[in-house]
């Protein structure tokens, strides 16, 4: 028997290589994708199981020349994420964990 290649390697046999799913108290939003490579493959939206289209503006993998772009012009210039952006996400994905640990909400 022959094991089936693994989708990170672009095989597109065997498992999804990501599956995100949120749930809230209105529904669930699940993203999935072959490969779990979002800035170079376009993921498939689910709406309560329901798949939304989403437009894409060209290339995947131009997102990640895009960002090179705005990096190159230097600080203060550019259109990218500084470390106050950084900051802020750390205390998301902080607070999300404490909620998940503790099941509750946490406010920031």
């Amino acid at each position: 028997m022959v094991p089936p290649k693994s989708p990170s390697l672009g095989s597109g046999v065997g498992p999804l290589g990501l599956v995100w799913t949120i749930d809230g108290e209105k529904g669930n939003i699940t993203l999935e994708s072959d490969l779990p490579l979002l800035h170079i493959v376009a993921p498939r939206l689910f709406l309560n199981g329901e798949q939304i289209l989403i437009e894409e503006d060209g290339s995947m993998i131009a997102n990640v020349g895009r960002a090179w772009e705005e990096f190159a012009k230097g600080e203060g210039k550019g259109d990218y994420p500084n470390f106050e952006d950084a900051l802020r996400l750390r205390r998301l994905l902080d607070a999300i964990s404490k909620s998940s640990t503790e099941g509750r909400r946490v406010d920031l």
